[in-house]
């Protein structure tokens, strides 16, 4: 079981384990997670942890929201390459908070995943309408975050490096490069 946790966090050499150097047991060197940025926006400090937990172990950085209210200015100033949003929180809810933030130049082209313990249809196409990427159910299955977070990840970098590639424009035989 331990091996199953310690496995991502050496291989993407998160942890490193070598001998000590008294020459008895081994000794273990923790480096802080350098990968995306990954914004986890939800009022419970457990579901934060566990998020935060198994996110940091294939060396995601994440940046914990408790407060939806007061979260553009974090988002803004952090450019988190992905946000994790919960759907029931005080004050507003997430798909008030996505529909937000999707109307924002600086936040519409990131990709929102929204979890909840809810799993009707209609939460479901209003996650979708809202403007939401993906929809996860709680509680959180670690496998399933971690693939969609670099599923997502995946698609939004070679959807940005489709946009910003060049263009080659030809008109009335005169070539240009855009």
């Amino acid at each position: 079981m331990l091996s199953a946790w310690l496995s991502p966090l050496i291989a993407n050499k998160t942890l490193e384990v070598f001998p000590s150097s008294t020459g008895t047991g081994a000794a273990i060197s923790f480096q802080a997670p350098t990968g995306p940025l990954i914004a986890c926006i939800d009022d419970s400090h457990t579901v934060q942890r566990q998020v935060k937990m198994v996110l940091e172990m294939f060396g995601f950085q994440i940046l914990e929201i408790t407060d939806p209210t007061s979260c553009l200015t974090s988002l803004v100033r952090q450019k988190p390459a992905l946000i994790l949003m919960d759907i029931t929180m005080p004050e507003i809810d997430g798909y008030e908070l996505c529909t937000m933030l999707r109307q924002s130049r600086h936040m519409r082209n990131i990709p929102i995943v929204m979890f909840t313990g809810r799993d009707g249809i209609i939460d479901r196409m209003r996650a979708q309408l809202a403007g939401a990427n993906d929809y996860i159910t709680k509680p959180v299955n670690a496998d399933k975050l971690v693939t969609k977070v670099q599923r997502l990840l995946q698609n939004n970098k070679y959807l940005s490096n489709q946009l910003s590639s060049d263009i080659d424009v030809t008109i009335g035989g005169s070539s240009s490069r855009l």
